[in-house]
């Protein structure tokens, strides 16, 4: 059982952002370090409370990737491919890439090669069941995250 940690830098009205750890490290791909994004703290299907969950493998949901258990009031919660937040009621976006206020986008913040991020993920996590961590963390952006 992997331990899964998404630490987040942002919370912010355009979404919620922040970076997965595996075991406590950074989750590299293509020497970025894999970002997540989820919908805004308050509104419509906000982004998952801080806390630890059960994270198991989805055989049976739309993106058959991770799902979240055991969050509270909520169903269906995955880890999944998407760009922005549009993608996403209540899930958790992968991506190997992110840009923020990019003028070519509508959205604030973009996630660029999420598919192979979830792919590489699910790959590199063995077994069905492991632990996610939420959290906050001070980490702020750093220069190379954006294209």
């Amino acid at each position: 059982m992997s331990s899964v940690e998404i630490r987040r830098n942002l919370y912010d009205d355009a979404g919620t952002t922040g970076y997965l750890y595996i075991d406590d490290d950074p989750f590299i791909i293509n020497n970025k370090h894999c970002r997540t994004l989820e919908r805004p703290k308050n509104g419509y299907h906000p982004c998952i409370l801080e806390g630890t969950y059960p994270l198991t493998r989805d055989f049976v949901g739309k993106f058959k990737y991770f799902r979240i258990e055991d969050v509270s009031i909520r169903t269906n919660i995955e880890i999944h491919q998407g760009n922005t937040i549009d993608d996403i009621t209540g899930c958790v976006l992968l991506g190997c890439d992110f840009a923020i206020n990019d003028p070519r986008f509508k959205h604030k913040f973009f996630l660029f090669n999420s598919t192979i991020a979830c792919r590489t993920l699910y790959r590199r996590l063995q077994g069905d069941y492991h632990q996610l961590t939420i959290s906050h963390s001070n980490q702020c952006f750093a220069e190379e995250d954006f294209l």
